[in-house]
């Protein structure tokens, strides 16, 4: 379980890390960052309303690079069509959907569309890959009946900017057609939950990804509960994948790779001036009641995560955040992982955080990132 750290210690550990850097508006060069955005927004066009929910857990950077292959496939999936960044995707999928409104409207006739959008990490292996299941839902209204779903499961090798799917993780004698051969369904068959479910081999989508250290492939099966579809992930160890994953796969479980900083600085995006970020202004932003309350908060909050108790995962992971003019705290972003549960835990504290204290520069509110690490450690 997660050991309470003493206020003191969090406080010591908050006040030794820098919230912002020396330049104003310039960004170092990062590594590593994971945008995270989870939100609900509604749509008008015409007689046509779409209520869309947001769950994104979107790579930007890895190994210093900017990751353009895995940029566009997500985006493409995700938005539609293909975009260099999660922030012009969004902004460019946001006006195929009409006007944005804030109150559901109250009147006859329209047509209600619900979407749903999901990327999620399920591995982060350093300097080697990222495994992250991708998922979109479009549902009408209860008058309408029309359920889309597409689930995608896939791996990224950082080193290379590919996208590892099916094919390049399986042994083509192990693939049938769109399905898998009879010989990897009965050792995928040995690690599916028995009760309550019921699978056909017609029912196997073609989706697998690698996952982190000695835990196994993970599998996207499709079956029947109470007369429900229901998809869920089967884990199958990679000791029971002897001889059925690729070299492809095996090399880029074992690849010591090494980034080295590009000499020229990161390219950053364009934006308009209200939504320029400040690393250091003349005040910087302020938890409401100081550093000892920012402590006694996050000591609080924090939970580890139930996965990585059991496969014995900890360490400090380090997000940074935006406060906003009026003190909200937005666009959190991980920026030195040690693992998706513990990754996500650390943003969920940062997102119940309540307003700060704005940061001011020339005596007027601006939006200031601050950085701020979190520790995680297990009980001996």
């Amino acid at each position: 379980m997660l050991r309470k750290w003493p206020v003191a210690a969090i406080l010591a550990l908050i006040l030794s890390w820098p919230c912002a850097a020396s330049a104003q508006l310039s960004e170092p060069t990062m590594k590593y960052k994971v945008d995270y955005v989870n939100e609900s927004r509604l749509f008008r066009n015409g007689k046509h309303i779409t209520l869309l929910h947001i769950n994104l857990e979107w790579p930007s950077i890895l190994g210093y690079s900017r990751l353009p292959a895995l940029q566009a496939f997500l985006s493409k999936t995700i938005f539609g069509a293909e975009a260099p960044t999660l922030r012009s995707g969004m902004e460019a999928y946001f006006k195929t959907l009409g006007k944005e409104i804030h109150v559901m409207p109250e009147e006859e006739g329209l047509e209600v569309e619900y979407r749903t959008m999901v990327v999620r990490e399920l591995a982060w292996e350093k300097d080697r890959f990222v495994s992250l299941v991708v998922a979109k839902q479009r549902r009408m209204s209860d008058e309408v009946e029309a359920d889309i779903r597409k689930n995608i499961l896939l791996t990224y090798d950082i080193a290379k900017d590919k996208i590892m799917r099916t094919p390049d993780i399986i042994r083509r004698n192990y693939q049938a057609g769109r399905v898998y051969s009879e010989a990897l369904i009965d050792r995928i068959w040995t690690y599916m939950p028995k009760q309550g479910i019921e699978v056909r081999a017609i029912d196997l989508p073609d989706e697998c990804c690698l996952l982190q250290g000695k835990v196994g492939v993970a599998f996207n099966m499709k079956g029947n509960s109470d007369g429900d579809i229901i998809e869920h992930l089967v884990v199958v160890p990679y000791t029971a994948m002897d001889g059925i994953l690729t070299n492809k796969a095996y090399n880029v479980r074992n690849a010591n790779n090494k980034f080295t900083p590009p000499v020229s600085p990161q390219p950053e995006e364009t934006v308009d001036d209200s939504l320029k970020v400040y690393l250091m202004a003349d005040e910087m932003p302020q938890f409401q009641g100081g550093e000892k309350a920012l402590a006694q908060f996050v000591s609080g909050q924090l939970n580890f995560p139930a996965y990585e108790q059991l496969i014995g995962v900890e360490g400090k992971t380090i997000v940074s955040f935006v406060i906003d003019r009026d003190g909200q705290v937005t666009e959190p972003s991980v920026i030195s992982p040690v693992s998706p549960g513990i990754d996500r835990e650390a943003v969920r504290v940062i997102n119940a955080m309540p307003k700060w204290t704005p940061g001011m520069d020339n005596g007027k509110p601006v939006r200031v990132k601050v950085t701020m690490p979190l520790i995680f450690k297990l009980e001996r």
